[in-house]
């Protein structure tokens, strides 16, 4: 099995390999690497069952000589049991094969072979090295054996994909090393990848993508914090040198953890910073897609298509600075009380915890938005484990590309001594920006006055009762940025508390839409009994305040109001949000507080004086 799975490998690397080599304008150094990889593969055509044998080596004591060859065949190393890590990755492979795991090949251009599988507990790959007995240990090599990495490709029947990210904290560093661009390098992987997956099922097909997004998500995560390992981080994770072989072979190949000396212009100081790590965190995890919860709601106007009419950010990955087993950071952003995120190590006094959104659009590719206002959920339970201060932060897309990941973080928002008074209530924050355009502006001009931001960050300082904490949790952290389509006059002010508001509780920005609402209605963009609806559900707020049913609204009876920006709007000034309640079906629920009771009498009274 495993002999079938390495010659089913090797017609997409000697694709890499040969259209690599044709980049002539490229340094040598690479072209040589290269030409090792063609060479390597070779050796696992069917026609040649062993590599070339090492040459006899004769024992000091009685001259005898003993022969090495470098056999392929995982029959044949099943009888020798000798071997090294070529040897030791084609055995875990058929072992990996035998029980039922999808495994990989790994190589590495500085002269070594591993294996990965992946873990459906885990939703990962993970390094598996039988030669060195170890077990996800992915910073092995450039933090135990101190090796200058530069390309680790994974090859399988079905793909072939550049993860040296994973196998470095530094690869700012392991790019220099490199003379082929990693653009050029990711599109050739892709292209093999598509040729060998191009008559699979389409369910096959589907599941490889669910992956592949998940392993981008990662690598993009790795790729971009560099936090070098220092030496008391290595020994915590048990990152020893090399292993296997006699000392003097190991040191001659600086593999023996010893330490790191300057290689081709590179400081020592650079290769062996002693910088703390960042802290530790959850990985990047792809959101789920939006679960269509409501059956009521028809699928060309569905959730999903309502919350991304009302602005909601959705789409990208996440991670945190801890999660509990089946309460993961995906669950503050899937838009639902059904469940909650819970991380141990962010309860209690002195604790903190972080949650952070990377945004991307389905294709994958690069996405930013500005950020309007958000709103947290309180969990289910434990009201002491509620969030009582934070700060809201965002990087734009360009730091993240420059790599300035540490201090390039701008606040948004900062709260303090917020109570939430009840189980799953929701409370609405809106970010402070200059007005830079009146509310008649143009749409355009005011969208380019916004600050656009690739990541969000939630950084949560204190808790609701720290002395009382075990951890903290939250039931959603929901963003919102413009609507689509915007109205016109959707620009947040100074101290603003919802969408769009102005003024210190929303009123005035809770007017303009409704006179926005009264115009639509005269250019015939609106219904009467659409105007008629929204009337009835700012009329019933302020009439009964406390009464649960009125704060609450089924998207799939306000479904008419969700096809006009101009009455999405007027329902977000006022306060409604998208999310799906315990029924489970998606409404649009009012924030808490008594704000939100004043902008629904004053929208109310608007439409009542004007029809």
């Amino acid at each position: 099995m495993c002999k079938t799975l390495m010659n089913s490998c090797i017609l997409p690397l000697m694709q890499v390999a040969v259209l690599w080599m044709c980049k002539t304008t490229w340094q040598l150094l690479d072209f040589v690497q290269v030409q090792y990889i063609l060479t390597d593969v070779q050796d696992y055509l069917p026609c040649r069952p062993w590599k070339p044998c090492y040459p006899p080596v004769a024992c000091s004591l009685c001259s005898t000589t003993t022969r090495f060859p470098r056999f392929n065949d995982v029959g044949k190393l099943l009888e020798t049991r000798k071997g090294r890590c070529g040897e030791f990755a084609n055995a875990a492979l058929l072992c990996c094969r035998a029980i039922g795991l999808t495994a990989r090949y790994i190589w590495d251009s500085e002269d070594h072979v591993w294996t990965e599988y992946w873990s459906d507990a885990l939703q990962r790959w993970v390094h598996m090295d039988f030669c060195e007995a170890a077990w996800d240990k992915s910073l092995l090599y450039e933090g135990g054996w101190k090796k200058k990495l530069k390309y680790v490709l994974a090859i399988c029947p079905t793909s072939v994909v550049d993860v040296t990210p994973r196998y470095t904290r530094q690869y700012a560093v392991v790019s220099q090393r490199r003379a082929v661009p990693d653009s050029w390098l990711k599109d050739r992987a892709q292209a093999v990848t598509q040729q060998l997956r191009a008559s699979l099922p389409s369910g096959i097909l589907q599941a490889l993508e669910l992956r592949d997004v998940s392993e981008q998500l990662e690598l993009l995560g790795r790729a971009t914090e560099q936090s070098p390992l220092n030496p008391e981080e290595a020994a915590a994770q048990g990152l020893k040198g090399r292993q296997t072989g006699d000392d003097e072979w190991r040191k001659a190949r600086g593999e023996d953890g010893g330490a790191c000396g300057t290689q081709g212009g590179e400081s020592a100081t650079t290769e062996c910073s002693s910088r703390s790590s960042a802290p530790a965190a959850t990985i990047w995890r792809p959101l789920p897609p939006f679960q269509e919860h409501d059956e009521h709601v028809d699928v060309n106007s569905g959730p999903a298509s309502v919350c991304a009419r009302a602005g909601r950010l959705m789409g990208g990955a996440c991670r945190a600075s801890g999660e509990n087993s089946g309460e993961e950071a995906v669950n503050a952003f899937d838009g639902s009380v059904l469940n909650k995120w819970l991380d141990f190590g962010g309860g209690g006094l002195g604790g903190s915890a972080w949650l952070e959104l990377r945004l991307m659009d389905t294709q994958g590719a690069l996405a930013s938005s500005p950020l309007l206002s958000y709103d947290i959920v309180s969990a289910n339970d434990c009201p002491e484990r509620d969030p009582r201060d934070w700060v809201v932060e965002g990087l734009s897309l360009q730091d993240e590309q420059a790599g300035n990941l540490a201090d390039a973080w701008q606040i948004l928002d900062v709260q303090k001594d917020v109570a939430f008074t009840d189980r799953h209530q929701l409370r609405s924050f809106a970010c402070a920006y200059p007005r830079t355009a009146s509310s008649s502006g143009i749409q355009q001009q005011q969208q380019q006055a916004l600050p656009y931001w690739r990541r969000f960050r939630l950084r949560i300082t204190s808790t609701a009762d720290p002395a009382a904490a075990n951890s903290v949790q939250l039931a959603a952290w929901d963003l919102f940025g413009l609507p689509q389509p915007a109205p016109l006059s959707l620009v947040p002010a100074q101290n603003s508390s919802s969408l769009g508001a102005a003024g210190a509780d929303g009123v005035e920005a809770c007017q303009q839409a409704a006179h926005q609402v009264v115009q639509a209605k005269a250019a015939c963009l609106l219904a009467p009994h659409q105007v008629e609806l929204l009337r009835k559900v700012g009329a019933n707020v302020a009439h009964h305040p406390e009464d649960p049913r009125y704060r609450r609204l089924r998207a799939s009876k306000v479904l008419t109001l969700a096809s006009s920006p101009e009455a999405m709007a007027l329902l977000l000034t006022t306060g409604f949000r998208p999310l799906v309640l315990d029924e489970p079906a998606l409404f649009f629920v009012l924030e808490a507080g008594g704000h939100a009771v004043r902008r629904a009498a004053s929208a109310a009274e608007i439409l009542n004086s004007c029809f």
